[in-house]
């Protein structure tokens, strides 16, 4: 990662953090609002770390995500293959439901995620774990939007945090999907109240 693709980078968090600080005073809910400024202060976090590799000479910068932004020979030839998606869903077996979460997910990434969430079921107000098929079935809840947008957003820092080599990079990774993984979990609790 050059010098420039890091501040780039450093740009872009800091940017998202402003954004989730605004989206923040439009929300009522004193929770949900603390929650969105801790994410905003972990993207700023984020970005002072970015900061600082950028100033390290060029030879000692490795990229905690590396891995992810800067393809290898290796992974090129691997997605040049098809990947097949998958879908990620919430299955209720008390009331023979699926709620669909809206969240397309291929398999070898699934597999790289160390964690398994659970949502409260809104059928039988139970918590039941994630798992991914490759066929929606047909019939199935839809999980609200909001918490569908936050979902996605927190496996895709569950990936970065699993891909990360630095600990410190790894471990602001894990906590912002857990935070956005908290709001998935509010908003669609709310949409489930309606």
């Amino acid at each position: 990662m050059t010098r420039g693709n890091k501040l780039d980078s450093s740009k872009a968090c800091r940017a998202h953090a402003e954004r989730l600080r605004k989206l923040a005073w439009t929300v009522t809910t004193a929770g949900i609002r603390k929650t969105l400024m801790d994410a905003a202060a972990d993207y700023d976090m984020l970005a002072r770390q970015y900061d600082e590799l950028a100033k390290r000479p060029a030879w000692r910068s490795a990229s905690p995500t590396a891995d992810i932004l800067a393809p290898t020979a290796r992974s090129q030839r691997r997605s040049a293959r098809v990947t097949c998606t998958a879908h990620l869903i919430f299955r209720c077996h008390a009331a023979n439901r699926v709620v669909m979460s809206g969240v397309e997910i291929d398999h070898p990434t699934f597999r790289s995620l160390h964690i398994t969430r659970t949502v409260p079921c809104r059928f039988c107000g139970q918590e039941h774990a994630w798992e991914i098929v490759d066929k929606v079935p047909e019939a199935a809840a839809l999980m609200s939007l909001r918490a569908e947008d936050f979902l996605g957003r927190s496996i895709q820092s569950d990936a970065y945090a699993a891909q990360a080599t630095e600990p410190g990079i790894r471990e602001l990774y894990q906590r912002m999907a857990g935070q956005l993984y908290q709001l998935a979990i509010e908003h669609e609790t709310k949409a489930g109240l309606l």
